[in-house]
């Protein structure tokens, strides 16, 4: 009767520590994958911030070459016209 008291009662302890140790691991389990779902959305959080900058830049380089270099050439003589007439009008000559 003691010996299967005894046995009832270690296989209770084995039991319990058993369940136990589960539930610890899947708690460690639990808090390593929300650490790791943070850290995967911090490293997707730069990503989209990297990716906004480079989107704003192209769009800020594709406006100042929208035009073609022999219209800015063009504009530049049209101006460079218009400063003589001035000066011209001023008295100054170049």
């Amino acid at each position: 009767m003691l010996v299967t008291f005894l046995s009832k009662l270690k296989t209770d302890i084995l039991n319990e520590f058993d369940s136990a140790l589960y539930w610890t691991g899947f708690i460690r389990k639990s808090l390593f994958l929300s650490l790791r779902k943070k850290s995967y959305q911090k490293g997707f959080d730069e990503g989209c911030k990297i990716s906004q900058a480079l989107t704003g830049r192209i769009k800020q380089l594709a406006e100042r070459y929208a035009e073609p270099l022999p219209q800015l050439a063009a504009n530049v003589a049209a101006f460079n016209a218009k400063v003589e007439v001035h000066l011209k009008k001023m008295g100054f000559a170049l």
